[in-house]
């Protein structure tokens, strides 16, 4: 039996998946197509459901999150998946990840800890309600609604935001490893603030300007086969990671994942 993905399941423990590129722009009722472990953005879910006699539920802004992640730390993660982690979270910051592969390089294993962590979300049964009274509209292209029909289509409903994350580094034998702070801020430059976390050398307090979304929670649109909604079934856990494709250009932007075009035979499929 294959080991799980510590990319995707390292937040498991407290009930949701990752982005495993964070980003300002992710917020509930974004419209995600899953692949395999893979979900990627479609749009709104406005975008899929015409709405009909029931409004689109309310999404809650800034709320504290309903579980306990403040300060609590993740279970350790390969030192490679925690780097990369690590640099995608660095450049949603605006910060650069060059550089920090050597600043971690005797590193074996890290844990992350996330700080003044806030949650955007909306009411499942809100949702639900809104779908039920609403239709597919029809300019769905056939492709989408095949997904939709082949219940590979979720709605996120919970974000979690925080702009500081704290990371702790860990040797051969897991005790903890000294981090040069000077030698990591000159790596990853730019407006990022980089500090020793509670004056202890081995963790290493990453800072931005805005929070940006790091995991998030999804349900599962279950129609039948005429069209009709049917419910939601809630996504497991690390069961599966939203996705987006870095590129050079959007780590020069700060992190800014661009719309971009992946080519699948004859047809070209759009993601965000």
């Amino acid at each position: 039996m294959s080991r799980p993905d510590q990319s995707v399941t390292f937040l498991r423990s407290y009930g949701y998946s990752i982005y495993r590129f964070p980003r300002a722009t992710a917020q509930p009722l974004d419209l995600m197509h899953r692949d395999g472990k893979d979900l990627t953005r479609l749009g709104l879910v406005t975008d899929l459901i015409a709405p009909g006699a029931v409004a689109l539920p309310q999404v809650g802004r800034d709320e504290r999150p309903g579980i306990d992640i403040e300060g609590k730390e993740t279970s350790k993660v390969n030192a490679a998946i925690g780097l990369s982690i690590l640099s995608s979270f660095v450049g949603a910051l605006g910060g650069s990840n060059v550089g920090l592969q050597i600043a971690f390089s005797r590193a074996r294993t890290v844990t992350f800890q996330y700080t003044a962590v806030t949650e955007d979300q909306v009411d499942v049964l809100g949702l639900e309600k809104f779908v039920k009274a609403g239709s597919i509209s029809p300019h769905v292209p056939s492709g989408t609604l095949e997904k939709l029909l082949d219940d590979e289509v979720y709605v996120i409903t919970s974000v979690l935001k925080t702009k500081k994350i704290v990371v702790e580094s860990h040797g051969e034998a897991g005790t903890s490893m000294k981090l040069d702070v000077p030698v990591i801020q000159a790596a990853v430059g730019g407006s990022l603030k980089v500090d020793s976390e509670s004056g202890l050398s081995s963790r290493v307090a990453f800072e931005g300007a805005l929070p940006i979304a790091f995991a998030f929670q999804a349900v599962q649109l279950v129609f039948d086969e005429s069209g009709e909604f049917l419910t939601t079934e809630q996504l497991a856990p690390g069961d599966a990671a939203a996705r987006a494709v870095p590129t050079a250009t959007a780590a020069r932007r700060g992190g800014r994942q661009p719309v971009f075009l992946a080519s699948r035979g004859v047809f070209m499929r759009v993601h965000s």
